[in-house]
């Protein structure tokens, strides 16, 4: 997990910006016991930071530059799970922008 919440591939680069992979990543140790695998610490705390940064004023998932990644609807789908699992504070926002985003489609 990077300093900024993102996991991101070295290998493929695809996945180098974090919004394709953090999503996948997060909703997984969400669902992993915490006796079974440690996570990183505040790892969920920096992921969810990581994707509110990048969600764009109309709710979907962003790159850096502000342009749709190359699988929005399943970011967007998985990061609603994941806001839904992690229900951090104001989650319900997160979800409902996401939603209507994954909705509209690309």
């Amino acid at each position: 997990q990077s300093g900024d919440g993102a996991w991101r591939s070295p290998v493929y680069a695809i996945f180098d910006d974090g919004v394709d992979l953090t999503p996948f990543v997060l909703r997984t140790l969400l669902d992993v016991p915490t006796d079974a695998a440690r996570r990183p610490p505040d790892g969920t705390e920096r992921a969810v930071g990581f994707l509110r940064a990048r969600r764009h004023a109309d709710g979907g998932l962003r790159d850096a530059a502000g342009r749709l990644e190359s699988f929005p609807n399943y970011n967007a789908a998985l990061a609603v799970l994941c806001f839904t699992k992690a229900r951090p504070e104001g989650w319900q926002h997160d979800v409902a922008g996401l939603t209507r985003d994954t909705l509209r489609g690309p």
